[in-house]
């Protein structure tokens, strides 16, 4: 027989004085239950990486300094608490499921609570005057990203990867590999820039709609001399319009195809012929379609793939930049990378490099 367990605390096991925190929204919560007044409720815990929200919809994503209120939202399932560890039933049956809730708390606030800081800035903007290490705020973020003045045209392209370079997750969409930290410096790009290009495949999978301009970031639009409207670019070879975007023939969306698309002219009766470019006879040519672009006041472009699209324009010898943001995560798999083309050894020089909760930030010129 044995002897009688001895009377300890176990530290993670939860007294009925203690007290949570606010959570974060999140779309997909883990959800832990504590009383109040007799009934059940639930605090929802942001997942250990937020995926930013859909790429046409408006983000409300957090700042270097702002952080989401907190919500609380009610369970239905049923659950008590005793003077001792938390019991929860639902369709298990009597399970006991004992929850550590100092240790949770401590997993899920220790992400996007850290200010975003400085780590390199070279050379560093004149109105920037932050040491490495410095908390940065929105006007920091803006000097920091800001498109050389010296340049008419820039390309850059913004893509965000695990530390293993996967750029989509096993849902085959970039969302699964974003941050909040990452997702803020995605929403400021947009809006230092005149146009959003895409490729077809790109915009079908992420489920692109028209571009709003995020509201923190519209002062800095306004100030850079760019208009209130963000047009999108869609690249395709065959001249097909997604069809999220069919009919959108105000100019928030333009197709990019070339003369022998098979869809050209039901594309053009689509969005309408002023915004069909055709860039090339038999495929579409990088640099002519930056020259269109152009024509149209469009100089200070902005890429957000896909790998194709971004390898035609490495191809083209059209690239100036490469935002890139490193997540903190390790997908293993065969997840694509963030260029698809031949074999190439093109250097880049390190500019910029801001750090959030894990999640690197850097900004990369090629060395022409």
């Amino acid at each position: 027989m044995m002897p009688p367990l001895p009377d300890v605390s176990m530290p993670w096991m939860t007294r009925s004085t203690d007290r949570l925190p606010p959570a974060r929204d999140s779309a997909k919560s883990f959800s832990c239950h504590s009383p109040t007044s007799g009934a059940c409720s639930s605090r929802t815990f942001p997942p250990a990486f937020l995926s930013p929200e859909k790429p046409g919809v408006e983000s409300q994503s957090t700042s270097a300094r702002t952080k989401p209120d907190s919500t609380r939202s009610r369970s239905e399932s049923g659950c008590r608490r005793s003077s001792g560890p938390v019991s929860c039933f639902g369709f298990l049956g009597d399970m006991l499921v004992i929850l550590p809730y100092r240790s949770r708390t401590r997993q899920a606030t220790a992400r996007h609570t850290r200010p975003m800081r400085l780590l390199l800035a070279d050379p560093p903007p004149a109105e920037l005057a932050r040491a490495p290490g410095s908390e940065l705020d929105d006007a920091d973020l803006v000097s920091l990203y800001a498109v050389p003045r010296t340049s008419q045209r820039w390309l850059r392209a913004n893509f965000a990867a695990s530390v293993d370079g996967a750029i989509t997750g096993s849902d085959g969409r970039s969302g699964s590999v974003n941050t909040q930290a990452d997702h803020v410096v995605f929403g400021l790009l947009r809006a230092l820039s005149d146009v959003v290009v895409i490729g077809a495949g790109t915009a079908r999978n992420e489920g692109y709609g028209p571009l709003p301009v995020p509201r923190r970031w519209r002062a800095a639009r306004e100030d850079n001399g760019i208009g209130p409207r963000l047009p999108l670019v869609v690249v395709s070879a065959r001249g097909h319009v997604p069809s999220r975007l069919e009919g959108l023939n105000d100019g928030s969306v333009v197709l990019a195809t070339h003369g022998s698309a098979e869809a050209l002219e039901p594309a053009r009766r689509s969005l309408g012929e002023d915004h069909v470019l055709v860039c090339g006879e038999s495929a579409v040519d990088p640099a002519q379609l930056l020259e269109l672009l152009a024509a149209r006041g469009w100089g200070r472009v902005l890429t957000e793939g896909g790998p194709h699209l971004f390898g035609s324009f490495l191809e083209a010898g059209v690239v100036d930049e490469l935002c890139l943001s490193v997540t903190p995560r390790l997908l293993a798999g065969s997840g694509p990378r963030i260029a698809v083309a031949g074999a190439r050894d093109d250097p880049f020089v390190p500019r910029v490099l801001v750090e959030e909760d894990g999640t690197l930030m850097g900004r990369w010129f090629h060395a022409r």
